[in-house]
């Protein structure tokens, strides 16, 4: 005796397998959607996180720069009005300007770093020349010269130790900015040497 078994073949049914393939292709579109979104909005986070610190390296440098202007024009007045303290202020003055040029900034290069820290010490230099109160003789702008290269020995110190730090730049960079700083203090004291010689306040 046989023993046969009914097998029941269901119907080719097109609109199940219609249904089917659009549900496939809703969710390839979905990932595909998704996956867009997430790259646009990680992309997105990193960009305002870059402004963010971008901006915020800014206002550093501006505040660090701001405050070694206030420096140098406070300690001029203070040598108009109260002299000669501004002049044996200066040290200490090209001090705080140097460091706050140099660990005060950010992502400055060490040439703007070494121009900037020259700026400081002209310009500094330049005010207590022309506007401290006194007679401003030989005598004078020797004192002047002499409190001028004690207050250069630290700075120098401290924008050599800046930029030899600095191991994102070459040696190439690191040396060209140290003659720069040499170079531009040579040519001020050629220059401006006798700046304000003669006058009386």
């Amino acid at each position: 005796m046989t023993l046969t078994k009914d097998v029941q073949i269901k119907p080719y049914n097109k609109t199940d397998l219609l249904t089917r393939i659009l549900l496939n292709c809703g969710l390839e579109i979905a990932l595909k959607f998704e996956n867009k979104y997430r790259n646009f909005a990680k992309h997105r986070n990193v960009s305002r996180q870059a402004k963010t610190q971008k901006r915020q390296r800014n206002m550093s440098n501006k505040i660090a720069l701001g405050i070694a202007v206030l420096t140098v024009i406070l300690n001029g007045l203070i040598g108009h009005f109260f002299a000669p303290n501004g002049i044996l202020l200066t040290p200490i003055v090209l001090t705080i300007t140097t460091i706050l040029v140099c660990f005060g900034t950010k992502n400055i290069n060490s040439i703007l770093i070494s121009a900037l820290t020259y700026l400081f010490v002209a310009l500094n230099d330049i005010l207590i020349k022309l506007y401290s109160s006194g007679s401003h003789d030989y005598q004078g702008h020797g004192w002047i010269h002499l409190l001028l290269f004690i207050g250069l020995v630290p700075t120098f110190g401290i924008l050599i130790a800046t930029v030899f730090k600095r191991k994102e730049e070459s040696v190439i960079n690191k040396v060209i900015a140290i003659s720069l700083f040499i170079g531009l203090i040579i040519l001020h004291l050629h220059f401006f040497s006798n700046l304000g010689l003669g006058r009386y306040y």
